[in-house]
């Protein structure tokens, strides 16, 4: 079994993740966490997101998305990419969504 605590990427600019992360180093398991689609794309370097949990050697639960609007097909499919990219690179088969992430109605 393994226990692991969501901890959202900060959408501040100049907050690094590691700030979020060090708290939870005894517990040894994360959710990652994305909430806006926009900063996501524009934003988040897959890179940083793996060097922040590799400093702590985090196993990776999850990948919570961004509360993607799906008839935004363009940010969906940016968001998708990125996503599976990370998931990839940090070895996790599963990756969350809201119930925001169905709501398909403009």
């Amino acid at each position: 079994m393994i226990i692991s605590v969501r901890v959202a990427y900060p959408e501040q600019v100049n907050e690094p993740y590691e700030g979020r992360l060090k708290p939870f180093i005894t517990l040894g398991a994360i959710e990652i966490a994305f909430l806006s689609p926009e900063f996501f794309i524009k934003n988040v370097v897959v890179n940083n997101v793996i060097s922040a949990i590799e400093k702590f050697s985090f196993k990776v639960s999850s990948i919570h998305l961004p509360h993607v609007n799906l008839n935004i097909p363009q940010d969906s499919k940016l968001v998708f990419e990125k996503s599976f990219l990370l998931a990839k690179e940090v070895e996790t088969k599963h990756l969350m969504s809201s119930t925001h992430f169905f709501n398909t109605r403009s």
